[in-house]
């Protein structure tokens, strides 16, 4: 009951925030966009960039898996990340990509759940730490124009989230390097008596082998955000949107952070209500123009999980047939 509570708490939100964009928008500047007056090639842009950033995340994820020996091919990681971009897009319940990703992997592997509820974690922590790392290469050296025209990104806020971000890298790259050194630990659990910093990093201790893999993750990860920036820049070009690719790569960072609470049901509403504060007020396309934007960039990542959803339901079909066969043949 709880769950239910939060998961509708979350949606009443996401739909009063988007309710909220909308009202602060001045539509009549915007009058002119329709779906016909959209730039195809641009179009399609958006949608490769889209792509690129759903298989990202599933080589990412793939590599985690790698890791603990899971003997899974990059085909099956990407079908089972189209599967779980549906449910964190589209699916209206409890269970979420991570649910799906879990379930899903655990009847393949029904002895190797903490491996996979693991892997699930690593790749969290690689996206967290790729924002992070973008943030501080794009947003933050942008911050006079992010701060101007009376944006919600006061100095004071960028200020805080430079704290928040560090602590938490600078967290992950202490607890990585704890584990790389044996003879640290030693010291920090043994002499200086800091066993409670030292007891939750050792369950990652294997992590020790797998650094080019690390490596690896982190890259994809990078690579795999920079995608799904461009893929906004790219719908704001087929809208005819002409947005300085530097500065929609400034803000795109913030919006993924904020979007990645737990506020509302994929982001809608903050998203949209994030476009407007940080595009709309700072560039020429106004308000309507970036939650255009917006809406635009969203349809381009999302149509993925669509097409996800679209397999899910046939590949249930056909488990559901293979399944019935087998019966059949059984019972004869």
């Amino acid at each position: 009951m709880l769950r239910h509570f939060f998961f509708i708490l979350r949606l009443i939100i996401g739909v009063g925030l988007l309710v909220f964009a909308v009202r602060r928008v001045d539509f009549s500047p915007a009058a002119s966009l329709s779906l016909s007056s959209l730039s195809v090639p641009w179009v399609l842009a958006a949608l490769m960039f889209g792509g690129l950033s759903v298989i990202g995340w599933a080589l990412r994820w793939q590599v985690f898996l790698k890791i603990h020996d899971l003997p899974v091919k990059p085909s099956e990681a990407m079908r089972l990340t189209l599967f779980a971009d549906f449910f964190n897009l589209y699916f209206l319940g409890p269970l979420g990509a991570d649910g799906l990703r879990l379930l899903l992997l655990s009847r393949k592997f029904p002895d190797r759940k903490k491996a996979i509820i693991t892997s699930i974690f690593l790749d969290h922590v690689s996206g967290l730490m790729g924002g992070a790392i973008l943030y501080f290469i794009i947003t933050r050296p942008q911050s006079a124009w992010l701060t101007a025209n009376g944006s919600l990104l006061s100095p004071a806020v960028l200020t805080s989230a430079d704290i928040v971000l560090g602590l938490l890298g600078m967290a992950t790259f202490m607890g990585l390097w704890m584990i790389h050194q044996p003879k640290m630990q030693g010291l920090f659990r043994d002499r200086l008596g800091l066993d409670f910093m030292i007891r939750p990093l050792m369950p990652f201790a294997y992590l020790r082998h797998h650094t080019s893999a690390l490596y690896q993750g982190q890259v994809i990860s990078i690579l795999s955000l920079l995608s799904g920036y461009a893929a906004y820049w790219a719908a704001g070009e087929a809208a005819g949107y002409d947005i300085p690719v530097r500065q929609l790569m400034a803000v795109m960072p913030v919006v993924e952070v904020v979007t990645a609470l737990p506020i509302s049901i994929s982001g809608i509403g903050v998203r949209e209500n994030l476009f407007v504060e940080l595009l709309g007020k700072q560039l020429a396309l106004g308000a309507s123009g970036a939650l255009a934007v917006s809406l635009l960039g969203f349809a381009a990542v999302g149509v993925w999980g669509l097409i996800g959803g679209i397999w899910l339901a046939l590949h249930r079909r056909q488990t559901g047939l293979q399944l019935a066969e087998k019966s059949a043949s059984s019972s004869l």
